[in-house]
This record gives structure tokens, C-alpha cells and sequence, in this order.
């Protein structure tokens, strides 16, 4: 199957639109005219978000203006779009990574249930670390993993059992996120295989929930249909 490189994802075009509807929400339904470098820097400044998501606004933003340029609604002039130069420097973080010792007592202490009578995020997330750390997922493809992700995929002869990570289910971040990752040994010696449900979208969580961090750390649980998470767990 071949994909469009150049179709623009849904997923895109939906962050696109949450971000100048916050604008709007903030500022109100100004024209374009009315927004000022002022109104602009304003409305980034107050937004309760890292530098990077700061700039992901600022960047939509410049391109809601600059696309009213190319149309004739607006000057095309970039020092006349309020939101041009307006990204801020991302600061690198630095911190001090753990020992491999360090890992090995984190990962050997954290209480991974095999069947427990309701699964929650306290026991999701054991599994999720323990996931994330033998497959290199990202933490949305973890914890977007369903039941039936979890198969057996015939390989030169043998049958292996691996993690099919899909766009039928749920949303990949790129188009070359969708592959198959072998379900390493450690994970079977720690009885994934033999969780039932399995503690990703399992049948008592209604298979449509996700776990997500949020920037202040906090694990939250979306329902379906929600536009808001429930309330949330610390990780530690």
C-alpha cells in the first residue's frame, strides 16, 4: 500500500484548530487587522505550557496570517504578521540520568499484577514502563496498545510474537510509525502474555481509554468521547 507523503494528517489539521481556537477563546474573534505583536506576545506569554508548545502556537498562528497574505485578506509583509519572530528559545534540560544499577532496582521493585480484579493506571503503568523500555515505543504508542496489538507473526519459517502498532485503532504520530515489534523475552519471562486483559486498553477500561502525562507529569485517563481527562495519579 502507498501512502500520500504529501496529505496533510487529520491529527495535524486537529491541533491546528485547537490552537486558534484557544486564540480565539483568550483574545476573542478579532480581525485580523486588530491583532497587534502586542495581542500576540500577550497571548503566548500567558499560556501555561513548555517553550516547545509555546512555539508550536506561535507557529500556527504566523501561518494563519500568512496564509491571509497569500489570499489578499492581509498584508504579506512578514514584519507585519504579529506572530513573525515571536518563537521562544528552547533551553536544553539538564539532568542526571540514572546508573544502569539505578534502572535495574527501578524496573526489578516496580509490581507488575498479572490478573487484577479491575486494572487501574497503578497497575497499568508498571507494564508501560516495562513495554516502553524493552521496545523503544514512544509513550502514546504504549499506552494506545490494544488487546489484539499483541499477535503472532509468521518469519522466515518460525512464529514470533509481536506488537502491531497500526493505524486501524488509533493514531501514529508519523506514517512510518506503523511496524511490527518483536515482544521481547524479558516481557514474556515477566508474564505479559499471560495477563489477561492485558494492562494496555483492556476490556474493564473499555479498550477506548488512554493514559496520557501531561507537561506537569501527571498521568491522566481520557474517556471516551471526553475533552477533558479525569482526574489524574502522580507517576512516582
Amino acid at each position: 500500500m502507498t501512502r500520500d507523503k504529501t496529505a496533510v494528517r487529520a491529527t495535524t489539521v486537529e491541533g491546528h484548530k485547537l490552537r486558534v481556537q484557544a486564540f480565539v477563546k483568550k483574545c476573542g474573534d478579532l480581525p485580523l487587522t486588530e491583532v497587534t505583536r502586542a495581542v500576540a506576545s500577550d497571548f503566548l506569554e500567558g499560556l501555561d505550557v513548555k517553550s516547545r508548545t509555546r512555539n508550536n502556537y506561535a507557529q500556527t498562528l504566523k501561518c494563519v496570517f500568512k496564509s491571509a497574505g497569500r489570499r489578499g485578506r492581509f498584508s504579506n509583509a512578514e514584519e507585519d504578521n504579529p506572530f513573525d519572530d515571536q518563537r521562544s528559545k528552547v533551553e536544553g534540560e539538564s539532568y542526571e540520568a540514572f546508573t544502569a544499577d539505578e534502572l535495574k532496582t527501578l524496573f526489578g521493585k516496580l509490581p507488575r499484577e498479572t490478573k487484577p480484579v479491575k486494572h487501574t493506571p497503578d497497575t497499568a503503568l508498571p507494564w508501560c514502563a516495562l513495554i516502553a523500555l524493552y521496545t523503544g515505543m514512544r509513550s502514546g504508542e504504549v499506552t494506545g496498545l490494544n488487546v489484539a496489538d499483541v499477535r503472532d507473526e509468521g518469519a522466515n519459517g518460525a512464529t514470533v510474537t509481536v506488537f502491531d502498532l497500526n493505524e486501524r485503532t488509533r493514531r501514529l504520530k508519523t506514517r512510518d510509525s506503523a511496524r511490527l515489534i518483536p515482544v521481547h523475552s524479558a516481557l514474556v519471562r515477566a508474564g505479559l502474555l499471560e495477563a489477561h486483559p492485558l494492562p494496555l486498553n483492556a476490556r474493564d477500561l473499555e479498550f477506548c481509554q488512554r493514559l496520557m502525562t501531561s507537561d506537569d507529569g501527571v498521568v491522566k485517563v481520557w474517556e471516551p468521547g471526553a475533552s477533558e481527562p479525569s482526574a489524574g495519579c502522580s507517576p512516582q
